[in-house]
C-alpha cells in the first residue's frame, strides 16, 4: 500500500488527537504548504462516507467521528460512563 502523504497527515492527526495546524504538518512531514493544502483536500474526500471526518478550524486541522456514527459513539460513551459510575 501506497504511504501517500494523505495517509501521513491521517496518521498524524489520529496519533495527536487535536486540532494540528497545517505549518505544523508541513513541518513535521518537510513539505510545503501547497503540498498539504492539496492532501488536506484529498483526505477529506477520502473519508467520506466513513466513520470518520476531517474538521477545519481556521488554520488547524483534526479528525473526529462523522455524523452518521454520533448516535452510536453516544450510545457507547454513556454505556462506559454508566459502568464508571456503578463501581
Amino acid at each position: 500500500m501506497e504511504n501517500s502523504l494523505s495517509n501521513k497527515i491521517e496518521a498524524i492527526l489520529y496519533f495527536k488527537g487535536e486540532p494540528v495546524s497545517r505549518k505544523r504538518l508541513a513541518e513535521f512531514l518537510g513539505v510545503g504548504m501547497i503540498d498539504i493544502n492539496n492532501e488536506i483536500e484529498k483526505l477529506k474526500e477520502n473519508l467520506q462516507n466513513r466513520g470518520l471526518t476531517l474538521i477545519e478550524d481556521g488554520e488547524k486541522v483534526s479528525l473526529a467521528t462523522s455524523g452518521e456514527t454520533s448516535e452510536l459513539i453516544d450510545k457507547i460513551a454513556k454505556d462506559e460512563m454508566g459502568r464508571e459510575i456503578s463501581k
